[in-house]
C-alpha cells in the first residue's frame, strides 16, 4: 500500500490533535510534522516535502495563502482548514481540492480524504498549481473589492462558533456551544461548564469572547461569561453588582465594570 506523508499546519493545538487523531482511520497516511504558526510551516514544507498539507487560513504572523507564497515545495494535495472566511471560503468552492469549516466532524472529513486519495492517485501536480495560482488570484481580488465596500453587508458580518473540540480523556467530544452554562478564564485555558461536567479548552478567555454570540453569551466578569438562558434568578447587590443563579444553581457573581451590558441585557429581556 503506498503511503502519503502529511504535514498538519494550525495555531490551535486542539485542532492539530483532531486532525491527528481523525487520521488514525487512513494508515496510507502518515504525519511527519506539525507546525503551529506560518513562518514554521514554509520550513516544514520545504525540508519535510508533504504529499499532503492541513493548512489553516487564520494564522497571526503568517496566514495560510502567505504559506503557499512563500514555500518552494509544493505538496500534492492540500486541505484547507479555517474558521470561518467568506472570501476563502468562495474561492475555495471553485479552485481548492477541499476545505474544512471548523468545527468538522468525523464525516466531513472522511469526504475531504476521499477527494485527497482522488487527487493523489491521479497525479494532478499541474492541476494543483493551476488550482492554487487561481485560488491566489480570486482571494486576493475578493478580499480587495470587499475593502472598496463602504457599508457591511450581511455576508460580511461577524459569524459565531456554534461547536467546538473538546478533550475528555483519549477522545475528542464535539461540544454544542449552547449546551455551555458558563465559562472562566483558567490561566491559558478556558474552563466550559455544562449542567453534568466540565471541560477545558486550550484557548484564551480574550480570544473565546470574540467568538461567542453576545446575543447568547453575556460577559458579567473579566473571568467570566455566563449562558443568557441558563440564568434562574438575579439578586441586586451593591453599586450595580448582582448575584447570579443559574439554573444549575451555581452561584457567580458580577462585577461593576459589566455593570452596564447586564443592565442592557436586563432593559432588553427581562
Amino acid at each position: 500500500m503506498k503511503t502519503y506523508k502529511a504535514l498538519i499546519v494550525d495555531d490551535e493545538v486542539l485542532a492539530r490533535d483532531v486532525i491527528h487523531m481523525m487520521l488514525k482511520a487512513f494508515p496510507q497516511v502518515q504525519v511527519v510534522g506539525e507546525a503551529s504558526n506560518g513562518k514554521q510551516a514554509v520550513e516544514m514544507v520545504d525540508t519535510q516535502h508533504p504529499d499532503l498539507l492541513f493548512l489553516d487560513i487564520q494564522m497571526p504572523d503568517l496566514n495560510g495563502f502567505g504559506v503557499i507564497k512563500n514555500s518552494r515545495f509544493r505538496p500534492s494535495a492540500i486541505v484547507f482548514i479555517t474558521a470561518y472566511d467568506q472570501y476563502a471560503l468562495k474561492a475555495f468552492e471553485v479552485n481548492a481540492i477541499d476545505y474544512l469549516l471548523k468545527p468538522f466532524d468525523e464525516d466531513r472529513f472522511g469526504q475531504a480524504m476521499q477527494q485527497v486519495f482522488h487527487f493523489l492517485q491521479g497525479h494532478q501536480q499541474t492541476a494543483l498549481q493551476n488550482k492554487l495560482e487561481s485560488l491566489l488570484a480570486d482571494y486576493e481580488r475578493l478580499q480587495a473589492k470587499a475593502s472598496q465596500q463602504e457599508a457591511i453587508s450581511p455576508l460580511t458580518a461577524p459569524q459565531y462558533i456554534n461547536r467546538v473540540w473538546v478533550k475528555n480523556r483519549q477522545k475528542m467530544i464535539l461540544l454544542q456551544v449552547t449546551d455551555i452554562d458558563w465559562i472562566e478564564a483558567s490561566g491559558d485555558y478556558v474552563t466550559l461548564h455544562t449542567s453534568k461536567q466540565k471541560h477545558l479548552l486550550k484557548e484564551s478567555m480574550q480570544a473565546l469572547s470574540g467568538k461567542l454570540d453576545p446575543q447568547q453569551f453575556l460577559r458579567i466578569h473579566r473571568s467570566t461569561f455566563i449562558n443568557l438562558d441558563r440564568i434562574k434568578e438575579l439578586q441586586p447587590h451593591f453599586n450595580g453588582e448582582y448575584y447570579i443563579t443559574l439554573q444549575s444553581e451555581v452561584r457567580l457573581k458580577s462585577s461593576r465594570s459589566y455593570k452596564d451590558q447586564l443592565k442592557a441585557i436586563l432593559e432588553n429581556n427581562w
